[in-house]
């Protein structure tokens, strides 16, 4: 959740602007959760051990899942920061501070936008960001084909990290209210964290995986194969076979 101006956009802005305001404010709100979200979905996923459920040529869903997800992260941060034809975040900040607010706001919104500078690290990132779109995502670049060019690509931290930065900068443009963006609202039952749906999915790969139930699969063959293994691959498989309350390899 982020805090905003306690004010109403109403008491602060010119009438005049005030639907223009609250029409491209709720559109970028709304792209923001789809990015957000969509980052959420790959830190899940990259948080279980996928390289020890299926061999890689077999991981043909999970791998086409991380790709599409990034390349949408990737997609619409673009359109978010630095799309000249579209409506930008940067646009929007723009147009309140020479259109939007009267003269009397734009003093103190200007020093609250100083807070929200976007760092050298994610200055850089952004102009990765913008390579990766158009030469490798919306047109395919052929020095990239041949190889003569390589362009690094963005991790999920480095989503995570531009994308953080850009939501500050939209927290210092709003006004009057917390801005939820996810659609994984935060909640408990019983006490415990409500189970995201793809935290339910990704559990029941690992739950019903061969990797998982070596010990009951491979029955008296187990405590032979298990001499081979090093202490750390046992201790992994020890911590996921607790979480589903499965003894210790």
């Amino acid at each position: 959740m982020m805090p905003a101006d306690d004010r109403k956009p109403e008491q602060v802005l010119k009438p005049e602007y005030l639907q223009e305001y609250t029409t491209a404010h709720r559109d970028i709100w709304h792209r923001l959760i789809q990015v957000n979200t969509s980052i959420q979905i790959l830190e899940i996923i990259a948080f279980y051990p996928l390289s020890k459920l299926f061999p890689p040529a077999e991981a043909i869903f999970l791998e086409m899942l991380y790709w599409n997800f990034n390349y949408t992260c990737i997609v619409m941060l673009y359109a978010l920061l630095d799309d000249p034809e579209g409506l930008t975040l940067h646009q929007f900040k723009n147009s309140l501070v020479k259109n939007w607010l009267p003269e009397k706001e734009q003093q103190s919104f200007c020093t609250k936008l100083k807070n929200c500078r976007f760092s050298a690290k994610c200055k850089q990132l952004k102009s990765r960001l913008q390579k990766i779109r158009h030469k490798v995502i919306a047109h395919r670049d052929l020095k990239i084909v041949n190889g003569s060019l390589k362009i690094p690509g963005l991790s999920i931290a480095d989503l995570r990290k531009l994308y953080n930065e850009t939501e500050s900068l939209f927290s210092a443009c709003s006004f009057h209210a917390e801005y939820g963006t996810t659609l994984y609202v935060p909640g408990t039952v019983g006490g415990k964290p409500v189970q995201k749906d793809i935290e339910y999915i990704m559990d029941l790969l690992v739950k019903h995986s061969f990797w998982l139930n070596q010990p009951e699969r491979r029955g008296q063959f187990w405590q032979a194969e298990k001499q081979y293994k090093s202490p750390e691959r046992i201790e992994e498989l020890n911590k996921w076979r607790k979480k589903f309350g499965l003894p210790e390899a």
